[in-house]
């Protein structure tokens, strides 16, 4: 006989459950998106192989403390807790762990604390030794923060650069030498970059041990005669601050980079590059399995001539082993790549027209192309020397995806891993035999996975993201569709476009073109859009149909598709979003005559060209963070699309916004931080400036002590409360 209370039991639970998802309903609203973080994926972007190829190690942070923990990679059970935060302790209380990196040997870690950035990627911390085995904690240095901390691969020492001079620390004896002595702010860096390579060549280390630990390298820049750039600290003080920092502005003078190679034995120190002038650059150093053998890539001004050179320590002499030129620009990458065996190395370039991987020898011949098509090699993740095998990242197939592919040294064997096409990333165990995946697609948060490489079999799912795919669910999102635009001069253009939801074809829809549209970043990629994604999907909510367009210039079709802007930087790219949303304005259920862009970087500035160039198309435009003349903008970006303003001027004046204020007819809204050391406020009070002169209406918000990116706090959601209302106002 059944239970009628447990019956009725039931149904009260069903009830009060219901009544709680009820309640627990989501809104896409702009508080969700910027502020709540409601519509985030979770992803371990953290998960690091050890040694022993069953195990990967985690940080995890609690609120009462951080945790280091093993685990292993087929099942995920826990291994170790290697570290607890809470049993640690130093001078300033219990260590908040932000970062660690193992010595080679892992007896040792190293531990990142109290961080402060002072650029994109580099940073000041107090760093402290954790000694694994005795559970010991040192602290690196007692003086002022340090940066580029590494260790060396006999793990004697750690490498590092305090108050721009270099120190090593011996594990040892706890004894700590200084290598340089000469730093000073604003003119000599020892052991990092100065701000236009932190940027530009994606780095910010400048410390290199050889393979023995017995030698290191490093850069030191000369930045005296580097121009200064200033802006102003406000932050609410009677007399605000200021920033100066140095700043090499299109047309200007760079640093002057000097290589050293300190050994330790002898404290000898030698200069290994021979040229040392303000139109050279050296973007890459790294040492070959010779422990007496390193490499450097040198570059010219121009961009369009790259030399690699080995230097040979016991010999004292350098000699050019590989060298490409080309009418254009050579984009930097990791390149070499070396191998132990055979004296060997593997190369990225795109001298073939697609970026692929080759093979040379050491004296520089080319031993074989490994990869070749009409697609590109996006990364190299890893290489298994023991197997000939190579792991990359690729589209081939598909310019809009990412895949994870691997092939054998002589190109024969060639495999794919992920399970579904999209866009994917893997993280590899030590013996490549397990990867962790993180794929998405354009209308699939990131799922994480791990996959049994030799069988292609999925041991597990780490996040699959349900939580939030429940909660998308109940939005009834419109699908982001891609599309092939052919414009009128017969140029086929790779797009998305998002309807609005409910979409009703007999009715006319307002456009919004968001875009980037420059080098080196593109908007129409088949991958989860995150928060972006969801803005748009929210104006979508609101009745705009919202596209992106990938114009000319953009990546991953070919070096030829890429270097079309070259000297015109800007001008095809105005051109293809204006042909685009011409056609796009053509479709039934677009209004043509409110056709609106939107951009944030580059894109601010091809949203202001093509407000002020092309009003005819555009009836408004949101620029955030624009550059609006080129020659305010760094040399080392600028002059790689445009060369300089002596030799170029034209290029600059043409495609510079400020220049054509006074074309402006549509509705313009300026937004910019005051704070951004990237492109600085002067490119945006020189606009209003311009834009005043002309006597035209446009709208304006700053954002005081704002960097580039405008975040932090509330930011982020003013930023897009006032874009929306705005549209909403003038479209």
């Amino acid at each position: 006989m059944k239970n009628k209370y447990a019956y009725i039991s039931f149904f009260v639970l069903v009830s009060i459950f219901s009544n709680l998802f009820a309640q627990e309903k989501i809104e896409l609203n702009l508080e969700n998106i910027w502020s709540k973080g409601t519509f985030n994926s979770k992803l371990d972007l953290g998960i690091r192989p050890l040694k022993d190829p069953k195990l990967y190690c985690k940080l995890i942070h609690s609120k009462d403390a951080d945790f280091l923990i093993s685990y292993f990679w087929n099942t995920g059970k826990e291994s170790d807790t290697i570290i607890n935060s809470s049993k640690l302790s130093s001078a300033n209380g219990n260590l908040k762990i932000e970062d660690y990196v193992f010595s080679d040997d892992e007896k040792y870690i190293l531990l990142t604390t109290e961080s402060d950035y002072i650029y994109r990627h580099s940073f000041v911390a107090n760093y402290f030794i954790y000694n694994v085995q005795n559970k010991k904690l040192q602290a690196l240095s007692l003086e002022r923060k340090q940066m580029n901390p590494c260790f060396a691969p006999n793990n004697k020492s750690i490498a590092y650069v305090s108050n721009r001079n270099i120190f090593i620390y011996d594990l040892e004896d706890k004894s700590t030498m200084q290598i340089t002595s000469d730093g000073k702010e604003n003119e000599i860096i020892n052991g990092s970059v100065d701000w236009v390579y932190e940027e530009e060549f994606s780095m910010n280390n400048g410390l290199f041990w050889n393979s023995s630990g017995t030698a290191l390298a490093y850069y030191k820049f000369n930045e005296t005669d580097v121009p200064e750039y200033e802006f102003t600290d406000y932050n609410s003080q009677l007399y605000p601050g200021s920033t100066k920092y140095k700043y090499p502005k299109a047309g200007e003078k760079n640093s002057l980079v000097e290589i050293f190679v300190y050994q330790l034995s002898s404290k000898k120190t030698d200069r290994i590059n021979s040229i040392v002038n303000s139109d050279t650059y050296y973007p890459r150093v790294k040492w070959t399995n010779n422990p007496n053998k390193i490499t450097f890539v040198q570059l010219n001004r121009r961009q369009n001539h790259l030399q690699l050179f080995v230097y040979d320590l016991e010999k004292n002499e350098s000699k050019l082993i590989l060298e490409e030129k080309n009418d254009t620009y050579i984009d930097i990458n990791e390149s070499p790549y070396f191998l132990e065996k055979n004296n060997q190395f593997l190369w990225l370039s795109e001298k073939n027209g697609y970026q692929h991987i080759y093979l040379y020898d050491l004296m520089g011949k080319e031993i074989s192309q490994i990869t070749s098509g009409d697609f590109e090699i996006i990364d190299i993740k890893k290489i298994d020397e023991k197997k000939s095998t190579i792991y990359y990242l690729a589209n081939e197939g598909n310019v809009l995806q990412k895949n994870i592919h691997s092939i054998s040294f002589d190109g024969k064997l060639k495999r794919k891993y992920n399970i579904t096409d999209g866009y994917s990333d893997i993280v590899l165990n030590q013996d490549n035999s397990i990867g962790l995946i993180t794929y998405s697609n354009a209308n699939t948060p990131a799922i994480q996975y791990f996959l049994e490489l030799k069988t292609a079999k999925k041991l597990r799912t780490l996040n699959d993201n349900n939580l939030l795919i429940s909660k998308l669910k109940q939005l009834n999102l419109s699908t982001k569709e891609f599309i092939k635009i052919k414009t009128e001069n017969n140029i086929e253009l790779n797009a998305f476009i998002i309807k609005p939801r409910n979409f009703n074809p007999n009715k006319k829809y307002p456009l919004i073109v968001h875009i980037y549209g420059g080098p080196g970043s593109n908007t129409v990629l088949d991958r989860w859009g995150g928060n972006d994604f969801m803005w748009q999907q929210l104006m979508a909510s609101k009745g705009y149909v919202v596209a992106s367009i990938d114009n000319r210039g953009t990546l991953f079709r070919g070096k030829k598709f890429k270097d079309l802007t070259y000297k015109n930087l800007g001008n095809l790219e105005r051109i293809d979003q204006t042909n685009a949303a011409k056609i796009l304005g053509r479709l039934s259920y677009v209004d043509s005559t409110r056709i609106g862009i939107q951009g944030w970087s580059f894109g601010g500035y091809l949203s202001t060209l093509c407000i002020t160039k092309n009003p005819e198309t555009f009836k408004a435009a949101v620029a955030v963070a624009p550059v609006t003349n080129w020659k305010f903008y760094d040399n080392i970006y600028t002059e790689r699309f445009l060369q300089t303003p002596q030799e170029n001027l034209v290029g600059y004046e043409e495609n510079s916004p400020i220049n054509f204020a006074d074309k402006l007819v549509g509705n313009y809204f300026l937004i910019h931080g005051t704070a951004d050391d990237n492109v600085h406020f002067q490119n945006t009070i020189e606009m209003v400036r311009a834009l005043q002169i002309a006597k035209k209406d446009f709208d304006l918000m700053i954002y005081p002590d704002k960097n580039h990116g405008i975040s932090g706090g509330a930011t982020r959601w003013d930023v897009y409360n006032r874009i929306t209302n705005w549209w909403d106002k003038n479209l």
